[in-house]
């Protein structure tokens, strides 16, 4: 597979890891003068993780579609694109919570956990949101023709 297509599924896997990731922290970093949750950026940040997740890891794969032949490696393709997003998505849930100021004694446990266990079952969606748009483009006759040179 192409390496720009894998530097594509890596690179919205580490957006998706970092806006997800600030979700979590954002009741503790930003300051809200009403009680309660600071809403109006945890809803700003699930509304882009929401459209990361979906449409743009489904738009990638379309695009992808041009340098896969997908009818030989859709499972290589899903595959693939699931564990680039993957791998991407834990670098950039560790790059927040690394750089988050916020103590973290007596819960490093539970967030790698909670991280890990967040980054396995993205890299499924990823690898199907990504399987899903690059089916969409082969169907429309967009893709790459399996017949011609890798």
């Amino acid at each position: 597979m192409n390496r720009t297509v894998l530097a594509a599924f890596a690179a919205l896997g580490v957006l998706l890891g970092t806006t997800t990731q600030l979700v979590s922290v954002a009741p503790a970093l930003v300051p809200d003068p009403a009680p309660g949750p600071p809403s109006a950026v945890v809803f700003l940040f699930s509304t882009v993780s929401f459209l990361l997740s979906t449409v743009a890891v489904s738009g990638v794969g379309y695009w992808a579609n041009r340098h896969v032949a997908l009818p030989d490696e859709f499972a290589r393709f899903a595959a693939t694109a699931g564990v680039a997003g993957g791998v991407g998505f834990a670098v950039g849930g560790l790059l927040v919570l690394a750089t988050a100021p916020i103590a973290m004694e007596g819960f490093v446990g539970t967030l790698v956990f909670g991280l890990g266990y967040n980054a396995v079952t993205k890299s499924v969606s990823v690898g199907l949101d990504a399987l899903a748009g690059a089916a969409v483009a082969q169907f429309r006759g967009s893709g790459r023709d399996s017949s011609s040179p890798k």
